[in-house]
């Protein structure tokens, strides 16, 4: 069987995999799907997720060092949102191997409101 030669870097292909393993978490991806909504604070994911504080600050670590979320500091409050240009470079790269694949818009099936990181 030939091989079929990907329409992606190698490195792409690696921060394509890293970004699918975050959201491959049921608790990550419920943190993600309820920032899609806008920013929130660590006590209302918490209050929306029904899980334990250390249990969302830890995804959310995670999330933020893969570059999926962004934080920001006010006052005493880390609000968390969505990192708008890290969703839209993994859906531009997964959209590259697949044929006729430019028509699809991920920012349209997700209906992104957070801001830009």
């Amino acid at each position: 069987m030939a091989k079929r030669k990907l329409g992606i870097k190698r490195e792409a292909l690696r921060d394509l995999c890293q970004f699918f393993s975050l959201l491959s978490d049921e608790t990550r991806l419920g943190l993600c799907l309820l920032l899609v909504e806008g920013g929130e604070n660590v006590g209302a994911l918490c209050g929306k997720l029904g899980l334990a504080q250390p249990t969302v600050s830890h995804h959310l670590g995670l999330l933020r060092r893969g570059r999926v979320v962004n934080a920001e500091r006010r006052g005493k409050q880390v609000v968390y949102t969505l990192n708008v240009r890290t969703l839209e470079g993994a859906g531009k790269s997964l959209l590259k191997g697949i044929p006729g694949g430019g028509a699809v818009k991920l920012g349209g099936v997700l209906n992104v409101k957070s801001g830009r990181g």
